[in-house]
């Protein structure tokens, strides 16, 4: 165990797996030292460590009297029915008032004042969560940004009479005529009502006005143009000058269509070379749920991935043996001949455990410290300080070069998911907790936000205060309806037998 001993007294231990990934990874090229980085750990754990137990005492305490509550209701005779569910949420919601743990229902009489986000956070579109201790997966996460559709739709359930396997050929012809149907309904069809299934060969003109412009060439030559020409938003060629690929975009989401030589489809089923489409625009890089982390080596091997996600650096072998590296953002030429730069990769967030874990990687004092404290601190060091992008320059093994990429917070912002609050005090502590973190690792005020899972009973009575703690730093909210039905179950134990799940599949949630 290092040993740093502190200006109250007090000594810091961290076993030397963790102390030696900061000295010789975290501080890499930073101003900070591994002593330096952990001495303000230790500020942080004395002054968040006793309110952290206090929380916990006040979970057990609530818990208690809801289950003495539902144990007197049983004595004297009650049990829940249809018929008296109505009255027994009231009496439930005066009994909580009634012990502190809800406020009085009030007005929401505030705004969310969180500063502008990276633009991945304005955007509707599917979000990944990912297990940092798995190198392959967290690669692959990353790179969901992109996904081929046929592949996808390929792979899927649709016209599952047609195999794989047996019958390829009919099933890649389905799925090219699907797409195209899709295309046509969905994203912008062809003047004159032709379809994408009519066209063999791809092109770039000029309009009037010099922009460029998508041509489409039928079977019998003729040119055709987009009923929604503002969809196509730019394109490259390859070394011949012929157009190798374009872009459209719909409902703020990008969609790649590569071509094959000449700009051409397939003449036999009229596939494209591939159809990429932008998916996972957000990624929770999971230390909480998805992963075990038991002990300091676990720890560690999260943090290290996590800094190779961070830095562009992560490698990792998928089930067959492939390596797995991280994109490059794609280029293109817009509309106007300037080049443009699209992020292949998701933005990451970081999800740390809630104030309930404790870990034994650090000790204050010879105890066990809150994980969250270490978890969050290293995490945002990680994130101000290496989220630099990176520009092709070689690896440090010496193996091949690093991608050309933007960071991954063009906005400077780290994004911490916390998960398994149950009050709005929890979140206001939490808010307190990222301004020390921030003062203490000396980043702008706002660099840290928070992303609310709201998974506990607790949480979901009091969203409302809960956003207004923080609403100067909320980039979501977001329900874990596995996590928050286990939280009702063990709320309210002692209310007897829940419903049967294939009725609770059917019933309507948080009501």
């Amino acid at each position: 165990m290092a040993t740093v001993r502190l200006p109250s007294g007090n000594v810091l231990e961290v076993h030397d797996t963790l102390y030696n990934f900061v000295r010789d990874e975290a501080v890499a090229g930073t101003a900070w030292t591994a002593d330096g980085v952990f001495e303000v750990l230790a500020e942080l754990i004395e002054e968040f460590g006793p309110p952290n137990r206090e929380f916990l005492a006040r979970r057990a305490d609530v818990q208690q009297q809801i289950d003495d509550y539902y144990r007197e209701k049983r004595r004297n005779g009650w049990a829940p029915t249809g018929e008296s569910a109505t009255r027994d949420a009231e009496e439930l919601e005066s009994f909580l008032v009634a012990i502190g743990y809800l406020e009085a229902e009030r007005p929401v009489d505030f705004e969310v004042a969180t500063p502008q986000l990276d633009p991945e956070m304005d955007q509707n579109g599917p979000e990944l969560v990912t297990p940092v201790t798995n190198a392959s997966m967290a690669v692959g996460g990353a790179n969901a940004r992109w996904g081929s559709l046929y592949d996808a739709w390929f792979l899927s359930d649709i016209h599952s009479e047609i195999d794989a396997e047996e019958q390829r050929p009919a099933r890649l012809r389905m799925v090219v005529e699907e797409t195209n149907a899709f295309l046509d309904e969905h994203v912008s069809a062809w003047q004159g009502g032709v379809g994408f299934d009519s066209i063999e060969a791809y092109s770039v003109g000029r309009t009037d006005d010099g922009a460029y412009e998508l041509v489409g060439r039928t079977s019998d030559g003729a040119e055709v143009r987009l009923e929604h020409p503002d969809k196509f938003i730019g394109f490259n060629l390859n070394d011949e000058g012929e157009l190798a690929e374009f872009f459209l975009e719909d409902n703020g989401l990008r969609i790649l269509f590569q071509l094959y030589e000449g700009g051409t489809v397939d003449p036999v089923n009229g596939q494209f070379r591939d159809l990429i489409v932008e998916s996972a625009l957000t990624n929770i890089i999971d230390f909480e749920d998805a992963v075990s982390v038991v002990d300091a080596d676990d720890l560690v091997e999260g943090l290290r991935n996590y800094l190779g996600l961070i830095r562009g650096s992560l490698e990792g072998y998928g089930s067959r043996g492939n390596l797995k590296q991280l994109n490059s953002d794609k280029t293109y030429r817009d509309v106007n001949g300037e080049e443009r730069t699209l992020k292949a990769t998701s933005l990451m967030s970081v999800r740390n455990v809630s104030i309930h874990m404790y870990t034994d990687a650090v000790t204050l004092g010879g105890e066990e410290i809150p994980e969250r404290i270490v978890g969050v601190l290293l995490t945002t060091l990680i994130a101000s300080a290496h989220d630099r992008g990176s520009n092709g320059e070689p690896r440090a093994d010496g193996e091949g070069v690093m991608p050309v990429r933007g960071p991954n917070s063009g906005g400077g912002f780290v994004y911490q998911v916390t998960p398994k609050l149950h009050t709005a005090e929890e979140v206001a502590e939490q808010m307190r907790f990222f301004e020390a973190v921030e003062r203490g690792l000396g980043l702008p005020a706002g660099t840290m936000l928070i992303g609310i899972m709201n998974e506990e009973l607790g949480m979901t009575l009091q969203l409302p205060q809960a956003l207004r703690a923080a609403r100067n730093r909320v980039f979501f909210a977001n329900t874990g309806f596995l996590d928050r039905t286990g939280s009702q179950l063990r709320a309210q134990m002692y209310a007897g037998p829940v419903d049967p799940r294939e009725d609770l599949n059917q019933a309507t949630f948080n009501t």
